[in-house]
């Protein structure tokens, strides 16, 4: 999981996470804690006080030449201070 600020990617977390034909992937954030859910279960939490603000958006990198499978994409909120940034079915 990467950030990109100002023209900068930085790395907030390592990690081989494929999905799987029909996995559903989520990424939520709630205030300084983004969470990266497959199918439900918790897979990634990452607290990140350098971003607290501003708008969310989603950038996949792919290097198979199947490449990656977004469907049925999802953004808004979830409650107070809370974003659903991208919802995924591959």
């Amino acid at each position: 999981m990467n950030k990109w600020v100002n023209g900068v990617l930085t790395a907030i977390e390592t990690g081989n996470h494929a999905p799987a034909v029909n996995d559903r992937s989520r990424i939520d954030a709630d205030g300084t804690t983004i969470r990266l859910l497959k199918n439900d279960v918790v897979e990634i939490t990452v607290t990140d006080t350098a971003v607290i603000d501003g708008s969310a958006g989603v950038f996949i990198f792919e290097t198979i030449a199947a490449g990656p499978a977004l469907d049925n994409f999802v953004g808004g909120e979830l409650g107070a201070n809370t974003r659903t940034l991208l919802g995924v079915g591959t």
